[in-house]
Parts: C-alpha cells; structure tokens; sequence
C-alpha cells in the first residue's frame, strides 16, 4: 500500500526504490529507519548500483620487467610459457568528486567519512592566475575541500547500502525491523496505479512492470533489448 506519514510509521508497507544512485541509496538508509518497511530497489546497471556514481574497471598486459635486461641465454627473465601479469585500472568515468556546501550535506559527508565510505581528495591542483573564477569545473580548484570515494566513486552508493544490509542483520531479530533487497540489472519501465478495496480499508497500490538480463541494461542496443523482449511484473 501507499505508504505516507504519518501511516508510514506503523503500516507495513512495501516501497520500491528506482534507482541505486546516491539519491537511491540514502533514500534507502532513510527509509530503513522506519520500522515495518520492505524495501526493495531496483538498478539498471551493468556494473551495479552506482548510477552517475558508477566506476568502470579494466586490465591490460604488462611485460613484468623493470629494465627490459634478458639473461646470458637471451631468454626474459620472466618463463616463456609465463603469461604476462596484468595491471588492474579503473574510472570514475560519470561523477570523479563532490563537495559538501549545505550544513545538512556537510554533516552526511562527515558520516560518510567516519564510516570509511569517502575521503578527502587532496590532489596536487594547479591552474591559471589569469583563470576565471566562474570558468573552473565546479569550483575546482580554488573552493575545497572536495571529496571522492573510498574505493572509487561507485564505492559510495556501495558503501551506503552495505550499511543497511549490516545493520538489518544486527537486528534482524527485533520485531518491526525494515528489510531491504536489492534488484540488480533490473530496468523498471512501466508503473500500474491500482487502488483495491477491502472490507476494512481503501488501499492503494503500485504495480511496477520491467525486465532484466542484458535487456535492463541502459547501454544495451536497442536492437537487441526489442529482440530478448517483453516485461514482466515486478511486484507492487
């Protein structure tokens, strides 16, 4: 049912997140306060929740000597039938930092910060004197401080839902405790508005229709989303 205050409080309720972004992922901590709530979000991502948080992640060769010497025998260093080691790369390749200027934002970065899920960026800026001030990127870098995840940006939505995840846990034998489930690869497309009578109240619902798979993802063609096809319901 359509959960509003002040009902949202005691009325068991199921609510549907779309979305597992920042916004998605601290609407969900938000709301994992309350208690008798089912939450369940729903993102898109190929990589996983993180929206315009999300990091992407890659590997390349490496030829695994330091100075390219080769023995007496001409043979590397490195055993011929040895594959070469990898080095491991990522990027922020949506949002690479924010900054707190709000008191309220301030306060949940300071949270953020004391859980481990983000850190101050100190990066060795530089830039013009004759640069205008209101021509930098987002007040970069003259107006720090400026933040970053932990572990890459994608870290941050991550990091936030792993807390909810735990601290359902501690007290998943408390009554009245919310639950939160996660919908990973899961495109919400369609949303059914359906009131239904009962002998004792007037409820209101939310029917969500989508799909999944290699279909849900935003970066699919579309071509091959319309060929795997269809929605199905979601819930409500």
């Amino acid at each position: 049912p359509l959960c509003t205050s002040p009902t949202i409080m005691t009325a068991d309720c199921n609510v549907a997140i779309v979305g597992g972004g920042i916004a998605g992922a601290t609407a969900a901590q938000t709301l994992s306060k309350y208690p008798n709530l089912t939450i369940h979000l729903f993102d898109q991502g190929r990589r996983g929740v993180g929206g315009r948080t999300s990091s992407r992640s890659a590997s390349t060769a490496s030829s695994g000597d330091d100075d390219g010497d080769e023995e007496a025998s001409g043979v590397s260093r490195r055993a011929a039938n040895e594959p070469p080691p990898t080095v491991a790369m990522r990027w922020d390749h949506g949002c690479q930092f924010f900054r707190a200027d709000t008191p309220t934002f301030r306060d949940i970065v300071r949270d953020w910060t004391a859980n481990g899920i983000a850190k101050e960026w100190n990066g060795d800026f530089a830039s013009s004197p004759n640069l205008d001030p209101d021509l930098e990127f987002f007040g970069l870098p003259s107006t720090p401080p400026f933040f970053v995840g932990a572990d890459g940006m994608q870290s941050l939505s991550r990091g936030i839902l792993d807390g909810i995840a735990r601290g359902n846990s501690s007290s998943e034998e408390e009554e009245g405790s919310s639950s939160l489930r996660i919908f990973e690869g899961t495109r919400v497309s369609r949303l059914e508005h359906r009131d239904t009578e009962s002998s004792s109240s007037s409820r209101r619902r939310w029917k969500l229709h989508g799909t999944s798979g290699t279909a849900a993802y935003h970066d699919t063609p579309e071509k091959t989303a319309r060929a795997e096809g269809g929605t199905s319901s979601l819930g409500e």
